[in-house]
């Protein structure tokens, strides 16, 4: 993305839940998420998840998400204070002009230093996504990764998606036989803190009003440092 324009918050504001507020503006909102937080409400748990902290924070203003991050996985989202906002970002989402990077502990280490994974996605009625080569079975994921750091019998991959469909990255760690640690739903065997090693650490996208290039970065959480060292990991992040 050309031209970027880091915006940073000058002091540190927390919202209900851990949530933390990484950029503010009159049209829209980037927040980070912990692990163990819902995105948006669900039927079984309606209330306890960033949309409803949000709602709440933001009592007369409208508020929409712009994507989700599963339950167990921390990181970057943002949403729109109005439906016209909201619209623009989500064009860019289909369009695949977001910038989404993720932090993965995964166990093993891809055959390749850098590469891709490509499948066909579709979801069972047990909610478990699975990976198919035909076309006709499920939308077309994409999933690109680079080996930052990596060990005997664990890597920290960095990951670009250039979909984003239901538990994709965690789908195709697995099939690539490096399921993420923490990650039972899709065979890892390795605990992380009750929860899963992925953070969606980067988010960027070109502010849909102003047409600056916003980028909102988070520090990884503490859990990852006790695999590998911060700056071997952030030095080729």
């Amino acid at each position: 993305m050309p031209n970027v324009t880091i915006e940073l918050c000058k002091k540190r504001q927390f919202l209900p839940g851990g949530i933390e507020v990484l950029y503010q503006d009159a049209h829209l909102l980037v927040i980070y998420k912990p692990a163990g937080l819902l995105s948006v409400p669900t039927y079984f748990d309606p209330e306890h998840n960033v949309h409803e902290y949000l709602r709440h924070h933001f009592r007369r203003r409208s508020i929409y998400p712009m994507h989700r991050l599963d339950r167990e996985v921390s990181g970057v989202l943002a949403f729109a204070f109005s439906e016209r906002v909201h619209d623009l970002i989500k064009k860019q989402f289909e369009e695949h002009t977001i910038v989404r990077e993720y932090i993965a502990l995964v166990e093993g280490t891809p055959p390749s230093a850098k590469g891709h994974w490509e499948s066909y996605l579709w979801e069972d009625a047990a909610y478990r996504v699975h990976s198919s080569t035909d076309s006709s079975k499920g939308r077309l994921s994409t999933t690109r990764y680079e080996v930052i750091f990596s060990k005997k019998d664990y890597s920290v991959l960095k990951i670009m998606l250039e979909s984003g469909r239901k538990n994709q990255i965690r789908v195709h760690a697995s099939e690539a036989r490096c399921p993420i640690f923490g990650d039972v739903k899709y065979g890892s065997t390795r605990s992380f803190h009750q929860r899963i090693a992925l953070q969606a650490y980067k988010l960027g996208f070109s502010h849909p009003v102003t047409h600056q290039s916003i980028v909102c970065t988070r520090e990884l959480d503490s859990e990852f440092f006790r695999y590998v060292p911060s700056l071997d990991l952030y030095k080729k992040m």
